[in-house]
């Protein structure tokens, strides 16, 4: 939800605050999209443009995000084994 979102912000916000490790220009979301409406995932995009970081990291079975992203890399699981497609 969106919410969580706003959570995984926040708690990125602290960590940068509270931590002497320099971590302002990244950050990592894993499914952070889980349960958008596509007016949401179009606000997610337009969030992620305004924070302005270097890069950013995204986890996710959405195919709109692709839609905004530099690079994509795809990781397919065949009997067991997970591989980078």
């Amino acid at each position: 939800t969106s919410c969580s979102l706003a959570y995984r912000l926040a708690l990125n916000r602290v960590i940068n605050n509270n931590l002497a490790l320099n971590t302002r220009n990244f950050i990592a979301l894993d499914e952070p999209t889980d349960g958008f409406s596509n007016q949401q995932l179009d606000r997610m995009r337009d969030v992620l443009d305004q924070l302005g970081l270097k890069q950013v990291i995204i986890v996710s079975h959405e195919q709109k995000i692709e839609s905004f992203v530099e690079s994509v890399i795809r990781i397919a699981k065949e009997e067991h084994v997970s591989r980078v497609c």
